[in-house]
């Protein structure tokens, strides 16, 4: 999903597969053994943009009538690296998540029910909203957006519907895995500025500006992948983040 030109070969036996793209690097997968219906066991060896080996089991267990399927890496860091270590578990911990949800999916339904298109540099025109923002703890994030979207937007309608124009959407401020803290604005676009809105809620504006586009369609609970994505094109060197980010207060 994160590199759709990415170069993949596989063994004949199904055994052994290499990788090369220009947003994951490079590396090779090659299954070690195998347990019918109980287990997995391979070998990974990332070899760009970075060198690291580890150990990778899938392990299937019966429960309720149902799959548990667990996932597992064992691997390390140099010692002079013992500082990265929260933050690799934190997301590996993130990717796994995700990978086990479209696992499911694709089990299930033989479709992941994730599609992401990679639109790149697009032109924003801006525009006035009406927002709320929030700080939460990152593990509260779910339930608080969920709260947000099933009784702020509606309260809006009420209030304000004459004025609302296009599609709810959400700021990110602050997105830190590894301290556990987000901070996020919701919003809807207004036609006009409106006055007298009271606290929390603020008006403000999105001024014109060139963002990176990245289309999710699919099922909602697949929306973290087009987040990871952005992140990776990020890291890649595919735009330039706005250190300064709008939005500005009128």
């Amino acid at each position: 999903m994160a590199d759709p030109n990415t170069s993949v070969t596989v063994d004949l036996n199904g055994k052994y597969f290499s990788w090369r793209g220009d947003i994951i690097g490079s590396g090779e997968m090659r299954i070690l053994s195998e347990t019918k219906n109980k287990a997995v066991f391979y070998a990974l060896n990332f070899l760009t943009p970075w060198k690291s080996i580890a150990e990778v089991d899938f392990t299937l267990k019966e429960k309720g009538g149902k799959t548990l399927v667990i996932w597992t890496l064992e691997s390390g860091l140099p010692w002079y690296l013992f500082w990265m270590k929260k933050t690799m578990e934190t997301y590996i911990k993130l990717d796994y998540n995700r990978g086990l949800h479209l696992l499911k999916d694709f089990v299930e339904k033989k479709n992941t029910c994730c599609g992401l298109k990679i639109e790149g540099v697009k032109k924003f025109e801006g525009f006035i909203y009406i927002g709320h923002k929030r700080s939460c703890k990152m593990s509260e994030f779910e339930d608080k957006m969920k709260d947000d979207f099933q009784n702020i937007f509606p309260k809006w309608g009420e209030l304000y519907g004459k004025d609302l124009k296009g599609n709810p959407f959400t700021l990110y401020h602050k997105f830190d895995a590894v301290k556990n803290k987000v901070i996020y604005e919701i919003g809807i676009p207004l036609k006009k500025k409106i006055e007298g809105v009271e606290s929390p809620y603020f008006v403000k504006i999105l001024p014109k500006m060139e963002v990176y586009s990245i289309l999710h369609k699919g099922a909602y609970r697949h929306l973290k992948n087009a987040w990871a994505v952005q992140m990776m094109h990020q890291r890649a060197k595919k735009f330039k983040k706005n250190k300064n980010f709008p939005p500005f207060e009128i």
